[in-house]
């Protein structure tokens, strides 16, 4: 939430420096949206586009190359993976993604780093956020550009090598041959937080749960943005 992410940098900062850097991007981003609004005679806070912008940016074949040659450095059969491995991994991630949204961190006057980029981040989907009215209810919902936006994110900060592969059917799953017919019974694994980072989970496990006597099919879901 925009509120929450200026609060959260300025009264976690570790040193005077880091204190400095979060009161200036919250000045830039007074600065930028009292600006917007001039230029639009008091209708526009952010510069249309700018979601769909770094929605693009995150979206390219070559963040998604990037991203799937850091999670091949993960060979391992376990169902979790080490902290320290997520970690790492979460910063190469936004590594990738502060360096393709420079010019509109540059654009808004927010710094270039993670603070930055989070606050950038709040900013657009702020704006982006619209109520739906129905049957008497408002509703909280995203417009097109930050839905968007929101999806670029949530493809982009996974540990699902497959584009697309949210959902992931494996049949008689962890067995090399078995009837082609589905089993009897089906386990769905759902992951949504993860350990630092949402992949598909307890694959290992479910491999040498599983039998020929009795095989069952497994569904994997992730939820990298949570929406649950």
């Amino acid at each position: 939430r925009f509120g929450e992410v200026l609060l959260h940098a300025r009264d976690h900062a570790s040193s005077n420096d880091e204190y400095n850097l979060a009161i200036y991007n919250a000045q830039s981003l007074v600065d930028y949206i009292d600006k917007s609004l001039d230029k639009s005679n008091n209708t526009v806070p952010v510069r249309c586009g700018l979601a769909d912008d770094i929605a693009r940016c995150l979206s390219t074949r070559s963040m998604y190359q990037f991203r799937k040659r850091q999670l091949e450095c993960d060979a391992s059969d376990s169902d979790f993976t080490p902290e320290q491995f997520d970690l790492e991994l979460m910063g190469r991630l936004y590594y990738s993604a502060i360096s393709r949204t420079e010019p509109y961190l540059r654009e808004v006057g927010l710094t270039v780093d993670h603070t930055g980029f989070t606050a950038l981040l709040a900013l657009c989907r702020a704006s982006s956020a619209i109520t739906l009215t129905k049957q008497h209810c408002s509703l909280p919902m995203l417009s097109e550009p930050g839905a968007k936006l929101d999806a670029a994110l949530s493809n982009h900060f996974n540990a699902i090598t497959v584009a697309g592969r949210r959902f992931f059917f494996s049949h008689h799953h962890g067995l090399e041959c078995g009837p082609k017919t589905r089993g009897k019974h089906l386990v769905c694994a759902f992951s949504s937080l993860g350990n630092g980072i949402v992949r598909h989970e307890f694959g290992g496990s479910l491999a040498k749960l599983n039998n020929q006597d009795e095989p069952f099919d497994v569904l994997f879901v992730a939820d990298p943005a949570q929406s649950w």
